[in-house]
């Protein structure tokens, strides 16, 4: 029987109630209802409805005992009063029969003849009387049936001991007969004839039992009882016959001492009355245990029922304050996340809208519930409701990229992810559509993918510059060995005056290729701007014209940076250029410097520039300014807004290039019709100053008688600086390869004096060939001539200090005074510091 309401504490109770549209299917812990358990133990169900059933039972079991005592002793009584009503009338009816033959005999006794003739006639009408009597006898004292009644075949010496007794005992004898009819038992009734003290004989009488018993018995057995009546074990008659007396606790008994033969009188209920009651008794008390039993069971679910109403109540209670929790909990969630959270039924209409979608997109919840999302466009209607309905049929969106428009008429960059909402029967009931802002993320990829094309296009110049520099080595050279040649009256100097005008022209695009590729060698230097831009203030007045006023606002106590002066000299040059042509009808133009420190990092042009400390150039215009499109192609080189013949379209890229060479980043700010503004950032640097030297400039050509060993793997070029080198009065050993420059050490290794070779070449670079012939001859010098270095001897386009290049394209002047520097300084003491050649571009 259940008599107390438990919980079990491994199992979650789900909750399916109705409690307002944003509680459901929230699955309650029993951590949350410790408190409800322990309320409902206090309360527990006691056993006192179960003990009361269990008492009133046991009262109806009892009541049943004595009941079924009372009716035991009331079977029994009655069983007693039968017995003795049996053996009265036994005693009267079997007198009745025997009496008339007592009286004959008495009477044949007195008779002076023993044998009377009218004693067969008298026994005939006797028998003729009493019916039971079923035969009379006259047996003489010999043992011999004289005659019978109503045949005399009864042999009186099979009764002789039965006679004997009768004689004996003087009276009559009743004995069972030795034979009895089919329908019962019968006695023999024995009455001794004496005359004058001598015996004559017995009169023997047959008395049939069955009969007259049944006469005199049946009427006195009660209803549902048995009677037997029985001598010495053996039975004489039964009424009712059933069970053995034996078999019944309710037997009664009385004796009968019937002329000498002692009869048992036995009377006991029959099986069905002496157990009908007990069996009714039996059912009535179960009957009534049972209704107990149910009294007390619907009491115990009646107070387990009302329990568990209780249990529910306070669990439903738990259960509401968890889900209002909960709820608040995910809508806190929701509200703080940073993608907007959406929530749209099956048609489209927004139901839900978070904080996080109310700054992206600028509408209110307010404005957009039960609604489309405003956001979407009338041409991206249909698109919006097809993937609506491809959520609900299971394939969900993720990251879908599109362009979706704001409150205040821009657009935003969005991706989308949708997910279904069910109810707790399953079915969907709303979309979540999770949108993420992803605008900085396609600035930073277009971003990469132009500082991807600007590398790509970087590499294409240094290669185009790379071969232009060897074709504009070999046209200057020549031009200068040709201007030397020529006197100056004759007129083919001037042609080669031109030449080399036209030479140097190209030079100067190469190095801004050069310096947009981030391909030029520099060496930086500890730099003061301020300084380099006083010394350049007058030169560039003379580059903006008259027009156009220049503002120098430079900040105090400016650090200093390291960078290539050179490089920073053309910067500021592009830049004002640049400026120049941007007022065509005359303006301002400003150049500022200041020192700064950045908190974040920066987004520049191309790259981003890390916290810390940086120095500010500030160049700004008045100027017509541009537009976005403008912008976004501004440093690609040979782009231009100018009329075709009347720009390179490099100024700008080789600013861009230099700025980022020298570890730099530089921000443009302008608008149409606003100006422009060009901030570039360049890390300080806290170094103590250096003594400035002045580079020595090449002055006619520097005779000698050395051998040169000349690696070049372009033919012309070789041809060209062999013939200026022999000029000279050099002896100069020739090689196509780094390969071929080791077969000739390996015959001319004791007269060689100098190594002058290419850097770029295939199989084996002048800077492993020169690190072999170094390896076995320290003594040997090495002057490298390239177009660009490629990062073979700089590193970052930083040249080591004891590494001499000159770049290409170079005159033959140039390259006898580094032969010659080079070679003396070998002489002398150790070589003085790279000083590399440089070619100023013209403007």
């Amino acid at each position: 029987m259940i008599t107390s309401c438990s919980i079990n504490s491994d199992t979650t109770y789900p909750y399916n109630g109705d409690v307002g549209d944003k509680y459901y299917n929230y699955p309650v812990t029993l951590a949350k209802l410790q408190k409800v358990r322990g309320s409902l133990w206090r309360k527990s169900w006691n056993m006192l409805p179960l003990t009361v059933a269990v008492c009133g039972w046991c009262a109806t079991l009892m009541l049943c005992r004595i009941m079924l005592s009372r009716e035991s002793a009331q079977l029994a009584e009655t069983a007693e009063l039968a017995a003795h009503s049996i053996q009265s009338k036994i005693t009267s009816g079997i007198s009745t029969y025997v009496a008339p033959l007592e009286a004959l005999a008495a009477r044949w006794g007195a008779d002076a003849d023993p044998w009377q003739p009218e004693w067969k006639s008298e026994a005939q009408q006797l028998h003729q009387r009493y019916p039971a009597l079923e035969s009379i006898y006259w047996v003489d004292a010999s043992y011999t049936t004289q005659w019978g009644i109503p045949s005399s075949h009864l042999q009186g010496g099979t009764l002789r001991q039965e006679i004997d007794d009768a004689r004996k005992a003087g009276k009559t004898v009743v004995v069972p007969s030795r034979g009895s009819n089919p329908g019962g038992k019968s006695l023999l009734a024995l009455i001794p004839i004496s005359r004058h003290g001598k015996f004559e004989g017995c009169v023997i009488a047959t008395l049939a039992t069955g009969h007259w018993l049944r006469l005199v018995i049946d009427p006195e057995v009660p209803k549902g009882y048995t009677a037997l009546l029985s001598y010495a074990d053996e039975q004489l008659h039964m009424w009712h016959a059933s069970a053995v007396p034996g078999a019944s606790r309710y037997v009664s008994e009385a004796s009968v001492d019937f002329y000498g033969l002692p009869l048992v009188v036995s009377v006991w209920p029959t099986p069905d009355q002496s157990s009908g009651s007990r069996h009714m008794l039996f059912a009535l008390s179960l009957v009534i245990g049972l209704l107990i039993y149910s009294s007390g069971a619907l009491a115990v679910v009646a107070h387990r029922r009302a329990q568990a109403v209780e249990c529910g109540k306070q669990q439903m209670a738990v259960q509401q304050q968890d889900l209002r929790h909960a709820n608040e909990h995910l809508e806190t969630i929701i509200q703080a996340a940073p993608f907007g959270i959406v929530a749209v039924d099956p048609d489209g209409a927004v139901t839900s809208w978070n904080s996080a979608a109310e700054s992206m997109f600028g509408w209110t919840e307010q404005d957009v519930l039960n609604r489309i999302p405003p956001f979407v466009g009338t041409d991206q209607a249909d698109e919006f409701h097809a993937k609506i309905q491809q959520t609900i049929q299971g394939e969900l969106i993720a990251g879908l990229e599109r362009r979706r428009q704001r409150k205040d008429g821009s657009t935003i960059d969005v991706a989308i992810w949708t997910a279904p909402l069910r109810d707790s029967a399953g079915s969907i009931t709303s979309i979540i559509l999770a949108i993420a802002d992803i605008s900085e993320r396609k600035k930073l990829e277009e971003q990469l993918r132009h500082s991807q094309k600007m590398e790509a296009v970087g590499r294409l110049a240094g290669g185009v510059a790379h071969d232009f520099n060897n074709l504009l080595t070999i046209i200057n050279g020549y031009g200068h060995m040709m201007i030397g040649a020529l006197s100056p009256q004759d007129r083919l100097r001037s042609h080669a005056e031109q030449i080399l005008k036209a030479g140097n022209q190209a030079a100067a695009l190469t190095t801004q290729l050069l310096a947009f590729s981030r391909r030029q060698v520099i060496q930086p230097r500890p730099v003061d701007l301020n300084h380099l831009i006083t010394n350049l203030e007058k030169m560039l007045r003379r580059v903006i014209g008259e027009n156009i006023v220049l503002y120098t606002l430079l900040g105090e106590n400016l650090d200093r940076v390291k960078a290539d002066p050179n490089q920073m000299e053309q910067v500021l040059i592009n830049l004002v250029a640049n400026a120049r042509d941007a007022m065509p009808q005359g303006g301002a133009l400003t150049i500022s410097t200041r020192n700064v420190k950045l908190e974040t990092r920066l987004l520049c042009e191309g790259n981003e520039i890390l916290p810390g400390c940086y120095v500010e150039i500030a160049v700004s215009d008045t100027g017509e300014g541009m537009d976005e499109e403008t912008r976004n192609h501004l440093f690609e080189p040979f782009f231009t807004t100018k009329e075709r013949g009347k720009g390179t379209g490099l100024g700008l890229s080789s600013v861009y290039g230099s700025i980022r060479q020298n570890g730099g980043g530089i921000v443009v700010r302008s608008e149409c019709g606003r100006g422009a503004e060009f901030l570039i950032y360049l890390p300080q640097l806290h170094e103590p100053a250096s003594v400035a030297t002045t580079e020595p400039v090449a002055k006619g050509f520097h005779r000698g008688c050395e051998t040169i060993l000349l690696v070049e793997d372009e033919a012309e070029v070789r041809k060209m600086l062999r013939e200026s080198l022999t000029g000279a009065g050099y002896r100069v050993l020739e090689a196509a390869d780094g390969t071929d420059a080791l077969h000739k050490w390996e015959h001319e290794a004791r007269s060689i004096d100098l190594l002058v070779t290419d850097v770029v070449m295939p199989l084996l670079n002048g800077r492993e060939l020169a690190k072999r012939l170094t390896s076995v001859a320290p003594h040997i010098q090495t002057i490298y001539i390239s177009g660009y270095a490629d990062d073979v001897l700089a590193y970052h386009g930083t040249l080591a200090p004891d590494t001499v290049l000159i770049q290409k394209p170079f005159s033959p002047a140039e390259l006898m005074f580094k032969v010659r520097e080079v070679l003396d300084a070998r002489k002398n003491g150790p070589p003085s510091p790279y000083r590399p050649v440089y070619q100023r571009a013209r403007v």
